[in-house]
């Protein structure tokens, strides 16, 4: 009994290895490849409908932020601000909401400063006035939410500052 016992923990022995060696060898390795990825242009190119404004007090130096949400979607609200960027030929439009305030000119083309990697979008209005919004994130097709920000200026002891910014949060429609 003994005996058959050490030759059959020699035989497993011997042949576990081989086992493990001709389930390996059946493994055949699959090759993946990433589909390109998607169009910038074609990821912004929708209609977006605000969610969250926050206001940034530039001139403090703890960059102070107040929540404007509630000012722009509310019970009173019967349109909410939304912008529209079409890819086909490089407009858009911005509706205004029944409540809060549209810093944004209303129509106009608009650009990116890198097509591939954007980090800005420049809104051109139809007097060739330009307004720079700071990406805060991906513009993919996959994408629900476009974040930007940007600020506005006035003259302090005769230098153009900034004083207040804008950190905006849209919706895809």
């Amino acid at each position: 009994m003994q005996l058959t016992m050490i030759i059959m923990k020699k035989i497993i022995i011997l042949i576990l290895p081989l086992f493990f060696l001709l389930t390996l060898s059946d493994c055949k390795k699959e090759t993946y490849t990433l589909d390109p990825p998607g169009s910038k242009v074609e990821g912004i190119s929708a209609s977006w409908q605000i969610n969250t404004v926050i206001q940034v007090d530039e001139i403090d130096l703890s960059k102070a932020e107040r929540d404007l949400s509630d000012f722009y979607i509310n019970e009173f609200s019967t349109a909410l601000l939304e912008i529209t960027f079409k890819s086909s030929d490089m407009t858009f439009i911005i509706t205004p909401g029944s409540s809060g305030r549209n810093y944004l000119p209303s129509t106009g083309t608009w650009s990116f400063d890198d097509d591939n990697y954007p980090s800005y979008i420049y809104l051109v209005d139809s007097d060739g006035v330009i307004t720079t919004l700071k990406l805060q994130g991906p513009t993919r097709p996959q994408d629900q939410q476009l974040k930007f920000s940007f600020q506005r200026t006035c003259m302090l002891d005769g230098v153009e500052t900034e004083y207040v910014g804008y950190r905006y949060e849209f919706n895809r429609k």
